[in-house]
């Protein structure tokens, strides 16, 4: 069966997300600074973040029960982080606490549309995954990963260890995210272990040409032919690509709007499209939605203005 096949007719309304949970500093800034000099930030804002906190909270707030596995510290950006994802009615259960090492923490400079990010991973290196955890993550009707769960340490392991169990091919859909780190971590054993396991891929345009020269493959469709995916490309207020093993492609144009703060958009595309597949669309409108999704983030400081906004503009 191919990789589009599989994703026709799904249903279901609990995610899993593995990934970072970090405390995000997000600063406004005019213009970075140059090496050894100061600039001031117009405007800080604190919130949970990292790869599972802004899947988590966007597909919350599309009406889906999400519940991220990692690990945070036991310190106040730990409480923070946690205090936060349970307000938008994230499921924190099995968030694990450690005291070898503080919670990931973000420093973001945002200057016009782009953005700086200064990251320590801490505790989200620590994860660690028993064998009852990932019996327990065959009860969800989708998994998402995102590839900084795959970088290092325990939480690595961990995720390789779910990765070559059985018990996962009874998921329903199983979505990765590339990272731009991912070119000095992954391997052979790693691109066989997701052959014909992993439904869509997700990267952006400079992550798709660090795999095409991975692979040895001459385009997209051929990374999805071989792998037997879906693969969705982000292309930032450009919208996305969606490109299927048989060599089609759809071209998803984004709406223009007026960027705010860009810090988590590819995330929330991924996780608005992960909700248009499992409330029953196609791979082409499930990227229509991500995208809508997406602007909605762009356009937001707070998690708080995010939710209110995107219930008012987006529905499935």
């Amino acid at each position: 069966m191919s990789g589009s096949e599989r994703l026709r007719g799904l249903y279901g309304k609990r995610v899993a997300v593995l990934g970072d949970l970090n405390l995000d500093i997000i600063a406004l800034h005019r213009e970075l600074p140059g090496t050894g000099s100061e600039s001031l930030a117009e405007k800080v804002v604190l919130r949970a973040g990292g790869a599972a906190s802004n899947f988590s909270i966007a597909l919350g707030a599309l009406g889906f029960t999400v519940c991220p596995v990692a690990a945070v510290g036991t310190d106040p950006f730990g409480d923070f982080v946690l205090s936060e994802l349970s307000s938008h009615n994230v499921d924190v259960s099995m968030v694990q606490r450690t005291p070898e090492d503080s919670t990931g923490i973000c420093y973001v400079a945002v200057a016009g549309n782009e953005r700086t990010m200064f990251t320590y991973r801490g505790a989200n290196r620590l994860l660690d995954l028993q064998d009852s955890d990932i019996h327990m993550l065959t009860g969800f009707d989708a998994i998402h990963i995102s590839f900084y769960a795959l970088l290092e340490g325990r939480q690595r392991d961990s995720v390789l260890r779910l990765l070559g169990s059985e018990s996962v091919r009874k998921i329903g859909l199983i979505t990765l995210d590339l990272c731009p780190p991912f070119t000095r971590y992954i391997d052979v054993k790693l691109l066989q272990a997701l052959q014909g396991l992993i439904d869509v891929l997700f990267l952006n345009e400079q992550e798709l040409e660090g795999l095409l020269g991975m692979m040895g493959c001459g385009s997209p469709d051929e990374i999805a032919s071989r792998l037997n995916a879906v693969l969705v490309v982000k292309r930032g207020s450009m919208g996305a690509v969606v490109h299927f093993a048989d060599g089609t492609r759809n071209v998803v144009r984004s709406e223009p709007i007026e960027a705010v703060n860009p810090t988590g958009a590819g995330d929330v595309l991924v996780a608005g499209f992960v909700a248009g597949l499992l409330s029953g669309l196609d791979p082409v409108d499930a990227a229509a939605l991500g995208s809508k999704t997406a602007g909605v983030a762009v356009r937001s400081l707070s998690w708080r203005d995010f939710a209110s906004t995107l219930k008012s503009t987006v529905r499935l």
